[in-house]
């Protein structure tokens, strides 16, 4: 990290983009924050890593900065958000300069303090982006490398969880193999185990991308080719019938807790055009909850954050089925935007955008502080 004098605001580096499929979702996800960083503590910077997965030059990264304010500026900016007149050009402002690989200079030789990873999905939400960063010796948010793989693996973290008595759908998984075998023995556990209805999911995207639900053999079939598109492996989920909940973590070794939402519209299946069209549904903030379901959630929701060795940030996803809670999912770097949640979750816990970005990286400094061996899963979490 570089020397910095008493008053000197930090340098704050936005890193987005990526080659996932959700490389659009992290570039106004990054916009968003950019618009409500608190500019008189924090000098911003943008590193934005192109669809080939390269460090991209200026010139293309403010052609796609400007083209997503002028096109997108609609779907990402909500009428109560209070973008600054000067935004696009600012924005444009905090990419480095089209020197060759200035913005690897920038990350490389100590200009930098802290970067806040924007990516969603392969390439920056699962550990590699970290994992570089950790490589520099980089203070970031969010989770750390074991973290970030765990949270972003839902095969991974449902089987941690379900391993340490934590309630989860029953589910498999099969790789490509696996499911292709001739003699089709995935597909007739999967009717054995699992029933109908399915869902089919590949295990590492968010944003409900590649997910199907699947009501008969031939839905399922389709619904695994859709999957086995985006990867090498699948998870099957029996269908839990029931209300849909999310939950906002942030902090290190004690989080704090935000306001629960009820995701709202599309009861037990929540699609990308659902959550992002233009008929996004309406969500509930705070959720309506009996409190005992309530303080059984939040209970489950600081557990498995510590269990799966989570860090920053996550937002975790939980069902209701006969009054009890199952865990649905983790999202390590949940979105920020105009239809997402995440911010608005703790809004109504009294903390605004421009607040919660601060406690962030104030984050992101305690844990660089600490030191990685504290940032390591829970042991008993393996059941080893």
């Amino acid at each position: 990290m570089r020397e910095r004098n008493p008053g000197d605001r930090l340098r704050l580096a936005f890193a987005f983009g990526g080659k996932a499929v959700e490389h659009d979702l992290s570039v106004k996800s990054a916009l968003y924050l950019l618009a409500h960083v608190d500019r008189a503590r924090f000098e911003a910077l943008s590193i934005y890593v192109d669809e080939a997965g390269s460090l991209s030059g200026f010139a293309p990264a403010a052609e796609k900065l400007r083209r997503f304010i002028r096109e997108d500026g609609d779907k990402i900016f909500g009428p109560k958000d209070r973008v600054p007149a000067d935004f696009e050009d600012w924005a444009v402002s905090t990419l480095p300069s089209d020197r060759p690989g200035e913005a690897l200079r920038l990350l490389t030789c100590g200009e930098v303090d802290v970067v806040f990873p924007v990516f969603h999905g392969q390439g920056g939400e699962d550990g590699i982006f970290q994992g570089f960063l950790e490589t520099l010796g980089l203070p970031y948010v969010g989770c750390d490398i074991s973290g970030s793989i765990l949270g972003n693996d839902k095969a991974y973290n449902k089987a941690v969880c379900r391993n340490a008595g934590i309630a989860v759908a029953d589910f498999l998984v099969y790789d490509r193999d696996e499911w292709a075998a001739a003699d089709r023995a995935a597909l007739r556990e999967t009717e054995r185990v699992l029933g109908y209805p399915v869902f089919v999911k590949p295990p590492c995207l968010g944003s409900s991308m590649g997910v199907s639900k699947a009501k008969d053999r031939g839905e399922l079939e389709a619904a695994a080719a859709l999957a086995f598109t985006y990867g090498s492996r699948v998870i099957l989920e029996r269908a839990l019938v029931g209300p849909e909940y999310g939950i906002g973590l942030i902090g290190n070794d004690r989080p704090l807790v935000s306001a629960i939402v009820e995701f709202g519209g599309c009861p037990g299946f929540l699609s990308y055009e659902a959550k992002y069209g233009p008929g996004a549904f309406e969500d509930r903030i705070p959720a309506l909850l009996d409190p005992a379901i309530e303080r059984e959630m939040r209970a489950m929701a600081v557990r498995i954050y510590r269990l799966l060795g989570l860090r920053g940030m996550s937002r975790l996803d939980f069902f209701v089925v006969d009054g009890k809670p199952f865990f649905g999912e983790s999202n390590t770097v949940p979105g920020f935007g105009r239809t997402s949640v995440f911010s608005k979750m703790w809004e109504v816990a009294g903390i605004d955008l421009r607040a919660l970005i601060g406690k962030l990286v104030e984050f992101a400094l305690e844990g660089d502080e600490a030191g990685a061996t504290s940032r390591k899963p829970t042991a008993g979490g393996y059941g080893g």
